[in-house]
């Protein structure tokens, strides 16, 4: 299962959000920036990429960590039952 946490973003949020997600999957993330709109007002957002198998309940946590330390009204999370392969040789 792939999750993607859409949030706003600004630096001080991203060092936030970057401290929070690490603490809770130090095995890794990936986070990008992207262009969103929230009620009708465009915004710098972040993405924070997350795969692996039986997270959810650690993924809700995160995303809830995120919106308190950031003060957003809400982080949205998106959910993709998709394959993975690692190639590491």
């Amino acid at each position: 299962m792939t999750y993607h946490l859409h949030t706003q973003s600004t630096k001080a949020m991203d060092a936030k959000t970057i401290n929070l997600a690490s603490q809770v999957f130090p095995s890794g993330f990936t986070m990008y920036h992207a262009i969103g709109y929230w009620h009708g007002m465009r915004e710098r957002s972040s993405v924070l990429e997350i795969a692996g198998r039986n997270i959810a309940r650690k993924v809700r946590k995160l995303a809830g960590q995120i919106r308190r330390a950031n003060r957003q009204n809400a982080v949205l999370i998106e959910r993709s039952n998709s394959k993975m392969e690692v190639i590491n040789q």
